[in-house]
């Protein structure tokens, strides 16, 4: 089989997320059992244009709003006649689409992680996220000839309802990556901290923020709490106002930000922190939650986030978007009770083992598979 990856960013690139990870995940275990593949994607500043990476080839074309222009003219003057199915995100990041389907005259496997009304109005306000919504449910008529991929039922159930048949709808679970979980295994004598952790890529729809009121009201209860934000910078405008927002409410102290950690990095942040909190309205599914369940941290999380990612009393605790004091309430619980504590911390272990990419890339594989016959 003949595949064409479309990826927004390689492995390589230093600001490579989540989507990027699968993409690169799918292409090299495509590679691995013999399949042809190539991957187009952006380019970064200093890389070369072309390189192979685990037996596949990476076309880096342009930044991302050129990428996808570029790749559709690649594929019609250089892949078509050489591809047996074309591989896409169909949105993620702050990019052009590709709409592979509106010239792919192969099956398209596309992965749709979530739906983004919600996630377009906390990002830009209601006017453009509106306007955005709009663009979504034309890329969904785009794609009802397309295999879609996502990450949790209940995202799938999102897409049903904008008019995706369910035969076309396959969903996988992913995990943690090969370097967080050769950490798990190792034995570690790292003391649990009164830390607070939010991790991934800072971007306002993922309400960070929220992260510096559940803080205040927890120190009420337990004075040495701190807060640590870490990942992506992409927003400085969005940082400099969570910094404000820590001095209004006299946190400033109390509230740090960790930027571009390596995976040991991460590793030993979950390690040492008591809870690993995410406040986002809606997540595709929620890696971070099995990141941290992965070192026994437990998970207080929005009801955004996926029921498979986080469960409720089990792994942690689920709490309605944008309730402060629910948020606050349930993290002092992790905090003040060590029993209770402890039984999170093992059920998260166990519940994290549960997923992995070798298993993802079995439902992955299998749809590919299938979309790859129909050619």
């Amino acid at each position: 089989m003949r595949a064409l990856v479309l990826a927004a960013r390689d492995i390589e690139n230093p600001r490579r997320a989540g989507g990027d990870i699968t993409m690169w995940e799918v292409a090299r275990r495509l590679a691995a059992r013999g399949d042809e593949v190539v991957m187009l994607c952006s380019s970064f500043p200093g890389a070369p244009k072309h390189v192979k990476r685990e037996g596949f080839d990476v076309f880096r074309l342009g930044g991302l709003f050129t990428t996808a222009i570029r790749a559709g003219l690649r594929y019609r003057l250089e892949w078509r006649r050489r591809t047996d199915v074309v591989i896409e995100e169909a949105l993620g990041g702050l990019r052009i689409p590709y709409t592979a389907t509106a010239y792919a005259d192969v099956p398209v496997v596309s992965f749709w992680y979530q739906t983004h009304r919600v996630i377009f109005e906390h990002q830009f306000g209601p006017v453009t996220g509106w306007a955005l919504s709009k663009v979504e449910r034309l890329l969904a008529a785009l794609h009802r000839g397309a295999y879609l991929l996502t990450c949790s039922q209940a995202s799938k159930e999102a897409l049903l309802a904008m008019g995706f048949a369910s035969d076309w709808v396959e969903v996988y679970y992913p995990g943690p990556s090969p370097t967080l979980l050769a950490m798990a295994d190792r034995p570690s004598h790292l003391p649990r901290e009164p830390i607070i952790v939010m991790l991934g890529k800072i971007r306002r729809y993922k309400s960070f923020d929220q992260g510096i009121p559940i803080l205040r009201r927890l120190k009420e209860w337990v004075p040495e709490a701190r807060l640590v934000i870490a990942g992506r910078q992409e927003d400085t405008l969005y940082e400099r106002r969570m910094e404000t927002l820590a001095k209004r409410l006299n946190v400033a102290e109390s509230v740090s930000f960790a930027h571009d950690l390596s995976e040991e990095e991460k590793g030993d942040l979950l390690r040492r922190a008591r809870v690993h909190l995410i406040c986002s309205p809606v997540e595709g599914f929620g890696l971070t939650a099995i990141e941290a369940n992965l070192f026994g941290t437990p998970v207080v999380a929005s009801d955004g986030v996926a029921p498979e990612a986080v469960e409720d009393g089990i792994t942690g605790f689920r709490v309605p978007f944008a309730d402060i004091e629910g948020y606050a309430k349930a993290i002092r619980r992790v905090f003040g009770d060590d029993a209770l504590f402890q039984r999170l911390s093992s059920s998260s272990i166990r519940h994290a083992r549960g997923f992995s990419w070798d298993t993802a890339a079995k439902t992955i594989l299998a749809v590919i598979d299938r979309a790859a016959r129909t050619a």
